[in-house]
């Protein structure tokens, strides 16, 4: 399990043009280290509110996503 810092986020809201409901979420930018970078790895990734949680995400919090069989994060675990 890959460990990343959070380093930001960002708030999001759509509207699905098929169904007109309105997902809310977060897009979460963090950092990690790995022996095969040299300096600091960056990743991105979006969330969903309802996948999220009750977690509250904070600025230099370690986390690692859970990622579904498709490859798509579906749930934050803190760490």
């Amino acid at each position: 399990m890959q460990e990343y810092t959070v380093e930001g986020f960002r708030p999001y809201k759509i509207t699905v043009r098929e169904t007109g409901e309105v997902k809310e979420g977060v897009t979460v930018f963090c950092s990690y280290t790995d022996e095969h970078i040299t300096g600091t790895g960056m990743e991105k990734f979006s969330i969903s509110n309802d996948k999220l949680g009750v977690v509250s995400l904070k600025v230099g919090m370690l986390i690692a996503p859970i990622y579904n069989k498709y490859g798509k994060v579906d749930g934050i675990s803190v760490l």
